[in-house]
């Protein structure tokens, strides 16, 4: 196969895959803070699970406006709970938006709800670079 036919299928791939309602691959999103127990939990138990997410620490400015900016766009203006969470750029914790508005649930929920949306197949959070998505899956899922 000539390039312009490597790159024309490849693009189709690309576009059939999005289209489906499917992304190649999904991105899982934690600001955290040093020191913070419950951040640190949650990362635990997500590399336990083969998950892999991209943590940005609340120590750096750029960081915390971003997750600032972001949870404000959502409409999200209560009390932040931390790690906040966003799964495919949609708010995840301290709440999930609905077609009700803004809904509250329990941290443990929500990396229980990420968990078996993973095991499901139905999220692709597995990190290529990463040292826990090296692991065989079928140990943990």
């Amino acid at each position: 196969m000539n390039k312009v036919g490597l790159t024309l299928s490849l693009i189709t791939l690309f576009f059939l895959n999005f289209t489906n309602g499917y992304a190649i691959q999904d991105s899982l999103v934690l600001y955290t803070k040093p020191g913070c127990s419950t951040c640190h939990a949650v990362k635990q138990v997500l590399q336990q699970s083969g998950i892999y997410y991209i943590e940005k620490s609340l120590d750096k400015t750029e960081f915390a406006s971003e997750m600032l900016h972001k949870l404000s766009a959502t409409g999200y203006h209560n009390e932040i709970s931390l790690p906040v969470i966003f799964l495919n750029n949609k708010l995840y914790h301290p709440a999930y938006v609905s077609d009700t508005g803004l809904v509250s649930i329990p941290i443990s929920d929500v990396v229980d709800s990420i968990r078996n949306k993973f095991r499901r197949g139905e999220l692709n959070l597995k990190g290529v670079n990463s040292d826990y998505a090296q692991k065989d899956r079928k140990s943990v899922v």
